[in-house]
């Protein structure tokens, strides 16, 4: 879904006008908003708004969304950043884009400063469950930049298998790779160690399975499991079932938080993590963070022209490729007789 805002400063020139529709045609928007039109009323059939409203037609929305344009004086604002306040605080993920007016174009002398007025705004459950991308074009006709937000549909792609730190705390984690790396392979030594590493890639698999999958779920669980036996233990303390339970009951728990943390310090590549840190929100959004920053949701093909989605995405490099490397053409092949001991 690409969605947009675009601050246009007026659409009585039919050269913006114009400009306008190119824009819609050419990112194949789902909806947005148009700001500061300034058409009067007297301009009206003036206006193609006409070839605009057939362009916009198709234009649909999933969700609430709202359209508001506040007054200059900050007093003004107030009730506008209540409302925001109001939407921030709820359990859905929200996003606020267009034209902020929070500086503005000075000019002193033969000096000029423009500040970045055109901004686009999310919040921190928009950043950890949605996958979206986006682009700040060139303002062209207009003094403000056109803000094309895309969110990509949810793409299911088979994860490359990735060796994680915490399968080296499974009680069964050496054996496993022992039995696996002594069975013997017949080949090269390239070849043999190919094979025993696909083979033991099974066995690690089988023990994340067991041991680690959902591994929020299962320290959550045997920290239950830990408090209840704790609890117990307060209204009897002597009772040597408990305290034995006890003691297996916490080191399961710390094993298993343990293995939490150094899942989340590898998928976030922060090398400074101590293992004695609890603090997995951060860590979480760090995650996050990199996907986002290794997704690519836009490209420009070699014609200009603006693809989206991973599928697009995916021919627009392929594309590029093959051009680059060149098309498949027919090897001449000299005839063997030019090699022949008789010629040469």
């Amino acid at each position: 879904m690409i969605i947009f805002s675009w601050n246009v400063r007026g659409m009585n020139d039919p050269l913006k006008q114009q400009e306008v529709l190119d824009f819609l045609q050419r990112n194949k928007v789902d909806c947005g908003a148009i700001i500061e039109t300034h058409i009067k009323a007297h301009s009206v059939h003036i206006v193609k708004l006409s070839s605009l409203l057939s362009a916009a037609q198709h234009y649909t929305t999933s969700g609430p969304g709202y359209l508001c344009y506040a007054l200059n004086r900050a007093s003004k604002r107030l009730v506008l950043w209540d409302q925001l306040r109001t939407l921030s605080a709820g359990s859905l993920p929200w996003i606020c884009l267009g034209d902020f007016n929070v500086s503005h174009f000075s000019r002193t002398g033969f000096l000029s400063q423009m500040g970045k007025i055109d901004r686009l705004l999310v919040n921190r459950l928009w950043f950890l469950s949605v996958s979206s991308t986006v682009v700040f074009l060139p303002s062209g006709v207009s003094d403000h930049s056109p803000i094309l937000p895309t969110i990509a549909s949810s793409v299911v792609l088979r994860r490359p298998f990735r060796y994680l730190n915490c399968w080296s705390l499974s009680p069964a984690f050496t054996e496993k790779v022992l039995s696996n790396w002594q069975v013997p392979v017949h080949g090269g030594r390239i070849f043999s160690l190919f094979t025993k590493l696909r083979s033991l890639r099974g066995a690690l698999k089988s023990i994340h399975v067991n041991e680690f999958l959902g591994i929020a779920n299962r320290v959550a669980d045997a920290k239950a499991r830990l408090s209840d036996c704790q609890s117990l233990l307060q209204a009897s303390a002597v009772n040597q079932t408990l305290l034995a339970e006890e003691k297996v009951l916490l080191l399961s728990y710390k094993r298993l938080r343990n293995a939490e943390l150094r899942v989340l310090a590898q998928k976030a590549k922060i090398q400074h993590f101590q293992l004695s840190d609890a603090n997995t929100r951060y860590f979480y959004a760090s995650i996050a963070a990199r996907k986002a920053r290794n997704n690519i949701g836009a490209i420009e093909d070699m014609h200009g022209q603006a693809c989206y989605g991973h599928d697009k995405v995916s021919l627009t490099f392929l594309e590029f490729d093959k051009n680059l490397l060149g098309a498949t053409e027919e090897v001449f092949r000299p005839p063997t007789e030019l090699f022949s001991r008789n010629t040469l």
